[in-house]
C-alpha cells in the first residue's frame, strides 16, 4: 500500500515483480485486469468516519494506514 495519487488517465496498478524488462520495452504477463491493486477514494474508508479509535496502541499496519492518508506528522500522547 503506497497511498500514492495515480497519474492523470490511468486506471490500473501491475506490481514490479511481475514486470520483466528488456531494455527499452516492458512486458507483462497475460492475466492482468483493469483496476486491479488501486483503491479509488472512499472505498475503504468513509468520510466521517474515523480510520483509528482514540487511545488505540498504533501498531506497523496503523501506521501504514496513517501514512497512506496522506498525514506525515500526528500528535500522541504517551502512556
Amino acid at each position: 500500500m503506497t497511498g500514492a495519487v495515480m497519474p492523470r488517465g490511468t486506471d490500473t496498478v501491475v506490481i514490479q515483480e511481475i514486470a520483466r524488462v528488456d531494455g527499452d520495452r516492458v512486458t507483462l504477463p497475460a492475466g492482468q485486469e483493469t483496476g486491479q491493486n488501486r483503491r479509488l477514494a472512499g472505498e475503504d474508508l468513509k468520510k466521517g468516519k474515523p480510520a483509528l479509535a482514540a487511545g488505540r496502541l498504533l501498531r506497523p499496519a496503523d501506521l501504514g494506514l496513517v501514512a497512506s492518508l496522506g498525514i506525515a506528522r500526528s500528535a500522541c500522547g504517551a502512556s
